[in-house]
């Protein structure tokens, strides 16, 4: 028997592209597996334990960090399956693997996999519209939301779900977040669309929503490190709540001030950093290729980091940031 092993990205776009996908393609509790972490730790495919005639998913995981895993599932036989919006040179044909890749600015793969798979359907738009959300992808949630004629306290909703989600993502290991990306799935699977799960008061969602209204005003209490005209820099400090939401209030500055760029830092492994970047509003492009430049970076157009960046070169890092993004 064919097993399907999913392997995704323990944020809110992972989570909910995965969610899609299994609504559409439902997969047995005995023939499925699921792989998922922090949302930082994305080299996951190297988990993966396949023989050939399974079947492994990978979703919204940087191809390219993961290639030489993919390869050898390929090589064994295995069929792999990726959908994502990061970079991903080292995708070559081959006849066991599909791509749905797409790395413009205002794209996330749950958009992605519904757009694929999901032909039209208005519950499985919705997941898509939280996972924008989630991902500070607020123009382009709206223009979904536009679609399906959405009303304010819809979109609010929406908007908070994939907020909560989101934020549940962050951490230095799964021992920072309030509940296991595997098993947010596993409870959200069983809702036909987001406003089902928010009407029934999903306890996994208040807990969320509980301690996130606590974690982001002690962000927002915090002092930037740096401010000027064309940058926002925070140095959070090292704890679990700093870290659930460090992309958080990234994006929640992005929104407020989107004339700036704003990077956000909280602390990794000894003398490490762990860097979070939002490209402005008014020139969304670049922040994964810039962070790309250090070891441990990476990302798409509007949004980037670094895991594991050296304490004595964050400094680099803000001047590079900053004279990228001058007079945006």
């Amino acid at each position: 028997m064919s097993r399907y092993i999913d392997v995704f990205n323990g944020d809110a776009d992972g989570i909910l592209a995965l969610v899609i996908l299994r609504r559409v393609y439902p997969v047995g509790a005995e023939q499925h597996t699921l792989i998922s972490d922090v949302k930082r730790h994305i080299q996951l495919v190297e988990r993966v334990q396949a023989e050939p005639g399974d079947k492994v998913t990978v979703l919204d995981l940087s191809y390219d960090a993961n290639a030489k895993a993919i390869d050898r599932l390929l090589a064994k036989g295995v069929e792999v399956l990726c959908c994502d919006h990061h970079q991903a040179r080292h995708a070559l044909p081959h006849p066991k693997l599909t791509t749905v890749i797409d790395e413009s600015a205002n794209c996330c793969t749950a958009l992605l996999v519904f757009r694929e798979f999901a032909g039209g359907n208005k519950a499985l738009h919705c997941w898509a519209i939280a996972a924008l959300f989630g991902d500070g992808l607020m123009a382009q949630a709206n223009a979904e939301a536009d679609e399906l004629g959405l009303a304010h306290a819809q979109r609010a909703e929406l908007c908070e779900l994939g907020t909560l989600l989101n934020y549940n993502g962050y951490g230095r290991n799964l021992a920072d977040l309030m509940i296991p990306p595997t098993a947010l799935f596993a409870q959200l699977i069983n809702f036909e669309d987001p406003f089902e799960l928010i009407a029934a008061q999903n306890a996994s969602v208040v807990k969320l929503r509980e301690q996130f209204n606590a974690d982001i005003q002690r962000a927002q209490n915090e002092i930037p490190y740096l401010e000027n005209e064309s940058l926002i820099v925070l140095l959070l400090p090292d704890a679990d709540w700093a870290r659930r939401i460090s992309g958080t209030i990234a994006n929640q500055l992005m929104e407020q001030q989107p004339n700036k760029a704003v990077l956000v830092a909280t602390p990794w492994q000894v003398g490490e950093l762990l860097v979070s970047l939002r490209a402005p509003r008014t020139n969304n492009e670049g922040a994964g290729e810039l962070c790309s430049q250090f070891p441990g970076g990476g990302g798409r157009a509007g949004a980037g980091g670094i895991t594991g960046l050296p304490n004595e070169r964050f400094d680099e890092v803000v001047a590079q940031v900053e004279a990228r993004y001058r007079g945006s």
